[in-house]
């Protein structure tokens, strides 16, 4: 887990609510990989995403647009695992990116 963590979050209604926009700013400092008790392993480095968000309600019916990471930085949230048989190697996976519509 980070030592540090903010997020920051902004929301127009543009129109009636017919047409709202959303924006979220995250960022996280530097941290270790999961499972590495002893913290041996090399950081993983401190990153920022943005998020956007379209939406709007019209009479019952609601509907969105939303992107994660839309700068798409180099950040890969990452879940690995130090090889029992030596130090200083390990397993790691990026998390798949996510859409929503």
């Amino acid at each position: 887990m980070s030592r540090y963590t903010a997020n920051a979050g902004v929301t127009w209604n543009v129109w009636q609510k017919y047409f709202m926009v959303d924006a979220t700013v995250r960022y996280w400092s530097s941290r270790y990989m999961d499972n590495d008790q002893r913290n041996t392993q090399q950081l993983i480095p401190a990153a920022a995403t943005v998020d956007f968000k379209l939406s709007g309600e019209y009479e019952r019916f609601f509907w969105s647009l939303s992107v994660n990471n839309i700068l798409n930085a180099l950040v890969l949230r990452l879940c690995g695992r130090e090889a029992h048989s030596r130090t200083g190697k390990f397993s790691a996976y990026p998390l798949p990116a996510v859409f929503t519509w």
